[in-house]
């Protein structure tokens, strides 16, 4: 065989494989060499920064500059000694995930007792099945995060000049793929479910509706199907930095070795390989493997999430974290975040229209916390004195019934709703007490019939505020800085005076004999007067309820510093076209 067929043969080997096939027609590195292919792992030559040593000054630039990595070529070696996933395309000259450890099994009568369930208006039953793909989370929003579970085939892109034949099949679980099964559509609606709350804070629509193939949108596009037996052993591969160019497009997810075809695996690794693309890296831990499994109930969505019932986008404050990444700074680069909402103080609540049904009166309103340490303030009109009945509804959880484990319950909500209440001057009457029951009960993250008492009529203000466990995630739990959701509140009221106690009957007693008089009794001092808590000013931000860790406030419109990885594209922007070139970067988002 000569040594063009040799190299044939192995580029192919390689391109199964997903590995690095480089091509050095001269010793030592010099200006002849040739890397090409894919490289993840580089202990033959000593640890990743002696092989960039080998590279061309021209493309190790080439390589940042098109992933966006502002970082230090040592910063860039050592990530790549950390993570094992996190590779250079020596092809494309750009660095991608090949998220080989997203990979993982469960029974096959764990994904059959997999049930569903949802919000629209938080607590209705998913959509039916026949919307699966037309659903839109923001439609009128510019950009997109397109989940496509329709398959097709891939070419024109960077993936394919690496594997020139890339077809993806549609989501299947019955290896049927010319038509969608009840379970299919199902699984569709939950993922997207998912997959919508995780970017819930950016003006941006996570989406199912595939756009025509010539109109171009600032997007990233996700192929949900298959196992990937094209590309190797991996969960999910995306490049770093890739939204809206369409050259370095789609992500990948292959729901084959995602259980297979488990639900809750596969919207996390969405989440997870669209998190790449905006430029996140993978939350490890210090010391230990490159992907965090979570601690207590929760865990990072940039680590591996799996197996923890409340998942959420993180800001590395757990202990040990060896990712710095502020993950929504981070990705608002792309993605802009929403403002503050209007209704988030007492003198911008929002009203809550009651109805009366006999005795009782009820007023429902749904809304979302965007950010940690704003509120969502409602007014209501009590009518009168009286017991009041609050409830927070959440996305609901997507259960399964785990053999060796019995009911296992996965929130989809990422908001730990917390609930205060407050009279008409903005005082305090029930602050702390109104938590939710834990991640493993029905209500999830919400909270259930957390009753008050309305010492007379008058206008009250109910505030729905994003928190996170006692202790935050030094404690072994998760702070307030991903519990951001949709929610339902629902308020009930009394709707007549409560019935008068009866007076008490004295039964007679004979007047007893001339006695000489008593002296009089002293009048019992009186009861110290309760302790007022402060009243806040009406534009005042309301008080961080206790026992929750600190929130970390967010300004209306924040502005984050870049990381220190991946640099904030420049203002202004950049329309491509819809082909762009590999040798254009990427256009830089507005």
């Amino acid at each position: 065989m000569d040594s063009i067929k040799l190299l044939t043969v192995l580029l192919l080997a390689g391109s199964v494989a997903g590995s690095l096939n480089y091509r050095q027609p001269g010793r030592g590195a010099n200006s002849s060499t040739v890397h090409t292919g894919q490289k993840f792992t580089f202990r033959k030559e000593g640890g990743a920064a002696a092989f960039i040593r080998q590279l061309q000054p021209a493309k190790l630039q080439r390589i940042k500059n098109r992933s966006r990595f502002t970082g230090t070529t040592a910063r860039l070696a050592a990530l790549l000694d950390r993570d094992p996933d996190l590779g250079l395309d020596l092809t494309n000259d750009a660095l991608l995930f090949r998220c080989a450890t997203l990979a993982a099994t469960v029974s096959e009568a764990e994904v059959t007792a997999a049930q569903f369930g949802s919000n629209q208006s938080v607590t209705a039953p998913d959509l039916d099945a026949a919307f699966a793909f037309n659903l839109s989370s923001r439609p009128t929003a510019v950009r997109k995060l397109i989940l496509d579970f329709t398959g097709g085939v891939v070419t024109g892109t960077a993936w394919n000049k690496n594997y020139p034949n890339i077809t993806i099949p549609p989501y299947s679980k019955d290896g049927d793929t010319s038509t969608f099964s009840q379970s299919e559509l199902q699984d569709i609606v939950a993922i997207w479910r998912a997959v919508s709350e995780d970017f819930l804070a950016y003006d941006v629509d996570v989406t199912t509706i595939i756009p025509p193939a010539d109109v171009w949108v600032p997007a990233q596009r996700v192929m949900i199907g298959g196992d990937g037996s094209w590309y190797g052993n991996a969960g999910g591969v995306s490049y770093l930095n890739a939204f809206q160019n369409a050259f370095y497009q789609p992500s990948f997810v292959f729901p084959g070795r995602l259980g297979p075809n488990y639900a809750k695996f596969i919207w996390e690794a969405t989440s997870h390989e669209i998190g790449h693309a905006l430029g996140l890296l993978h939350d490890g831990f210090t010391g230990g493997p490159a992907y965090f499994e979570g601690q207590g109930d929760w865990a990072p969505i940039m680590g591996q999430s799996y197996w923890k019932e409340v998942t959420q986008f993180d800001n590395a404050e757990y202990p040990n974290s060896d990712n710095l990444q502020n993950d929504y700074a981070v990705m608002s680069n792309y993605l802009p975040l929403l403002p503050t909402p209007s209704g988030s103080s007492i003198t911008t609540a929002t009203p809550i229209n009651i109805t009366t049904a006999g005795t009782v009166a009820t007023g429902r309103a749904s809304g979302a916390i965007l950010q940690p340490g704003v509120a969502a303030v409602y007014s209501v009109a009590a009518a009168f004195a009286g017991t009041a009945t609050l409830e927070v509804d959440v996305l609901l959880p997507w259960t399964a019934a785990f053999p060796a484990r019995g009911r296992q319950t996965f929130a989809r909500s990422n908001l730990y709703a917390q609930l205060s209440v407050f009279d008409s001057n903005g005082t305090v009457l029930q602050i702390g007490s109104f938590n939710p029951a834990g991640a493993d009960t029905n209500n999830g993250l919400g909270i259930a019939a957390a009753a008050v008492n309305l010492p007379s009529a008058g206008t009250y203000y109910v505030a729905v505020m994003g928190a996170g466990t006692p202790g935050g995630a030094a404690a072994g739990g998760y702070s307030a800085y991903g519990s951001r959701g949709r929610f339902e509140l629902i308020v009930t009221l009394p709707a007549a005076p409560a019935p008068a106690s009866p007076s008490p009957v004295m039964p007679d007693i004979p007047s007893p004999s001339p006695s000489p008089s008593p002296s009089p009794c002293p009048s019992p001092s009186p009861s110290p007067s309760p302790v007022a808590v402060p009243s806040p000013s009406p534009d005042a931000p309301l008080p961080s309820p206790s026992p929750s860790p600190p929130a970390v406030v967010a300004s209306p419109s924040p502005s984050p510093s870049p990381s220190p990885d991946v640099p904030s594209p420049s203002p202004s922007p950049v329309v491509p076209s819809p082909s762009p070139s590999p040798d254009v970067p990427s256009p830089s988002p507005s």
